[in-house]
Formats: C-alpha cells, structure tokens, sequence
C-alpha cells in the first residue's frame, strides 16, 4: 500500500452521528476516500451522501459529477 497523506476533510452531523469524509492523495498522485462515522471506519455510501449535504446547505450540485468533483465543490463552497 502507498503511504496516503490527509489532505482535506470535510464533517457532517447528521442527526446523532458525526461524520467526516477524508480526502487522501500520495506523492504519485494516487488518491482515495474515507467515510469516518463517529470515529470508525463505515463502508457508507459516500457520493449519497455529499449530496444530501449539498441540499442541506442548498448548493445546487449536479449529481452526474463524480464523488471527487462533489468532495472538490463542497470544500471549496464550505472553506474558501
């Protein structure tokens, strides 16, 4: 396995549970994601739910883009 480094994050609550997607990339330009839910690892559904979050915040976000475009946009609205 290549050596991931956290580049960005992004975290939800949604109702009683925190949730916290991770964005991680290596120097060779591999990337991935991970769903955090109340600290531990969950195989959720992440582009499900980076949308519902875009409609809570009311970003109007095409959900024909990828997961990574949705994670890019939503950073990008949230902390710039």
């Amino acid at each position: 396995m290549l050596d991931l480094k956290t580049l960005k994050v992004i975290g939800i609550q949604k109702n009683k549970d925190i949730y916290h997607i991770v964005y991680m990339k290596n120097e060779l330009g591999k990337h991935e994601m991970e769903v955090l839910k109340n600290g531990a690892i969950s195989k959720i559904s992440i582009k499900p739910l980076l949308i519902n979050y875009a409609n809570f915040l009311e970003y109007d976000i095409d959900s024909s883009k990828t997961t990574y475009q949705i994670f890019d946009i939503l950073y990008k609205k949230i902390y710039d």
